[in-house]
């Protein structure tokens, strides 16, 4: 017993060493374990979602793909935002300074593809909105020719071009397996955010249901379209000054900045190197944050 209590205290150095490198490679392995479990579960309901939304709007990219880009806009914004804070004289200071501006930009750059994503599929139903006008306008003519409904959304699909022959034409597929064509145009105004398109749905559904005549209906809504658009058209002319307005202001902090800094450097600099400073740059940018947010309330209306 005293023979290996002296080994012990002898060798104790080692022995702790070794115990903490197990220690360490045991919880690294299991974190990773638990990581590459997290992150397989992550992927593939990612994957499913996000190829199900794809498909519903006829956009043909790989999810994985979409994945991989998340990751790789995550380490390059980290990356440009890490060397630019790291190359300020003010805020490489202190070493925290890069490492947060550096996950803040990784952070940000994680949700870059998803968000040029929603920017396509807000432009695609913004495109759909203008050709309503001229589908409606051609199903018009179908029916006053003799033509039925169906006949007429084909006449639509086979002349107008995407995305409106895409999404009727869906509709038309899930009418010549069974689906009721009013529960097919039910299902288009929840892939297609569009008020008009749920005037036509609903007005069809009625007609339908009631009697009426489709064509005049179908006249009626194009002309409401058409003027709905006109007036669209001459508020964007009218609110365009308040929203060059709000970019001129919202940017004048900034030119101040600069031109402040360039005639008193050293007085510019203490509001990156002190405390006080920090908190008026965190009200500034919540001021900025709420300024913009009012403006385009604003400047937005609904027709």
């Amino acid at each position: 017993m005293e023979a290996m209590l002296e080994i012990f205290s002898k060798y104790q150095l080692y022995f702790i060493s070794i115990f903490l490198f197990s220690s360490i490679v045991l919880f690294v392995i299991s974190g990773f374990k638990v990581f590459t479990q997290k992150y397989s579960e992550y992927e593939e309901q990612y994957v499913k979602a996000t190829g199900a939304t794809l498909g519903e709007y006829f956009i043909f990219i790989d999810p994985q793909k979409i994945l991989f880009m998340k990751f790789a806009a995550a380490f390059i914004m980290f990356f440009i935002a890490f060397l630019l804070t790291f190359a300020s004289p003010f805020l490489s200071q202190h070493v925290i300074v890069p490492i947060i501006f550096g996950t803040a930009g990784g952070f940000v750059g994680f949700f870059i593809p998803e968000l040029l994503i929603k920017h396509f599929i807000k432009k695609r139903e913004e495109k759909f909105g203008d050709q309503l006008v001229d589908g409606l306008t051609t199903i018009s003519n179908c029916l006053k020719a003799g033509l039925s409904l169906g006949q007429g959304l084909e006449m639509m699909v086979d002349d107008m071009e995407p995305p409106i022959s895409q999404e009727f034409g869906v509709v038309l597929k899930e009418n010549r397996l069974g689906k009721s064509l009013e529960d097919s145009m039910n299902e288009l105004t929840t892939r297609i955010d569009n008020q008009d398109l749920v005037l036509m749905v609903v007005s069809v559904n009625i007609a339908r249901e009631i009697g009426g005549n489709l064509a005049e209906i179908f006249d009626r809504i194009a002309n409401v379209i058409r003027e709905r658009n006109v007036l669209k058209k001459k508020l964007d002319a009218l609110t365009a000054q308040g929203k060059l307005q709000g970019w001129v202001v919202g940017s004048m902090p900034l030119a101040l900045g600069i031109i402040l800094y360039k005639m008193q450097p050293d007085a510019v600099s203490l509001l990156f190197t002190t405390i006080w400073g920090w908190i008026t740059i965190a009200v500034v940018i919540v001021l900025e944050i709420l300024g913009a947010l009012m403006i385009r309330k604003i400047v937005n209306i609904d027709i």
